[in-house]
């Protein structure tokens, strides 16, 4: 083994000393100890031949000289020491610089303002890779492989499993609400299959869409289960679930999480931009958020809610006509339409 996760030495770079001092007293409260910093970007090279770094945490705003350039002037001098992991730090930088530190060997980003819990897991992730990177040609790891991945899988299952708990939780806060993010994920990858989406595809938005409300662990009861109207303050802090869903979601690396992260953050954007927590518009929020969207929609007007009785199949179905092309994807609006008169035929 080249070294242990926790034993690696880490090169801070970044011209906020503020920045640099937080990442320090985070890294140490992981137990990270070798760990160097300077808030001056040309003495990357310094202290890369002389602290021989297992991991860079760059802050990719730096100017002199960019970062895509230390990043092409780390992987000439391979020669002369081991090049090291790197960890992007990600504030106000361009799409197009983010993209081009990718391409010239960044590993993962993390992004301003920092949060404890996202770093260690990311430094941890990109540490633990550089480490089976560097037994790759083992026996021993070849051997381990196959348990490895069964393990991995053991793992997603397991992380899963833990998540939709923490969403059932939600309901169980309200009875009224029971089963509302099951029957979300089901009508979601109904109209996911409607739009001709891909089995895989399918099968995700049905595993991540019912974690689309688990921000709602944070609000208060007297917020989530309030018989009446929210006013404007209440109305503002039941709104911050979506932020708070990414958040909780966002800890996690599987692909299953990173989309439901994003169903979390985007299901109550609308069509016509008037949405929250970004205020996109059409085609900017994504297609699973767009998606749950609706199907959030129909579920919440069809069964009891705190503030009000279920409504019919058809007043719903009027309701998404009515917000066709404002509240929600015109595209999507259709498909589930198709979905749920299907679903009525087979079952009236």
């Amino acid at each position: 083994m080249a070294f242990e996760a926790l034993d690696a030495k880490i090169l801070i770079v970044d011209a906020d000393r503020s920045v640099v001092g937080e990442l320090e007293r985070i890294l140490s409260d992981a137990a990270y100890h070798r760990i160097e910093s300077t808030t001056e970007p040309r003495e990357t090279l310094y202290f890369c031949g002389r602290f021989q770094p297992d991991l860079l945490l760059l802050d990719l705003g730096v100017t002199d000289p960019a970062a895509e350039q230390i990043l092409r002037d780390l992987a000439g001098r391979e020669a002369d020491f081991p090049r090291p992991a790197v960890l992007g730090l990600s504030g106000g930088e361009s799409e197009g610089t983010r993209l081009g530190v990718v391409e010239a060997g960044v590993q993962d980003l993390l992004r301003k303002p920092l949060d404890p819990v996202e770093v260690g897991l990311r430094v941890h992730r990109v540490l633990e890779t550089r480490r089976l990177l560097s037994e790759e040609g083992s026996e021993e790891a070849r051997a381990e492989r196959g348990a490895m991945e069964d393990l991995r899988q053991k793992a997603e299952r397991a992380e899963l499993s833990v998540l939709h708990i923490l969403a059932r939780l939600v309901e169980y806060r309200d009875f009224k609400t029971e089963q509302h993010a099951e029957r979300v994920g089901e009508l979601s990858a109904r109209i996911a299959t409607e739009l001709g989406l891909s089995d895989d595809e399918v099968g995700h938005v049905r595993d991540a869409a019912p974690l689309h409300d688990v921000g709602m662990i944070v609000v208060p009861d007297r917020i989530l289960l309030k018989s009446g109207q929210l006013d404007d303050d209440e109305r503002k802090i039941m709104m911050t679930h979506a932020t708070n869903g990414a958040r909780i979601l966002s800890a996690s690396d599987l692909p299953v999480m990173q989309l439901a992260r994003e169903i979390a953050y985007t299901h109550h954007e609308r069509w016509d931009g008037s949405g929250y927590p970004r205020g996109l518009a059409g085609e900017d929020i994504p297609l699973p958020g767009r998606i749950v969207a609706v199907a959030d929609a129909f579920e919440a007007i069809t069964h009891d809610r705190p503030f009000r009785e279920a409504e019919s199949a058809e007043e719903a179905i009027a309701e998404l006509r009515r917000e066709r092309g404002r509240q929600f994807d015109p595209r999507i609006v259709d498909a589930a339409l198709k979905v749920v008169e299907r679903e009525r035929a087979l079952h009236p």
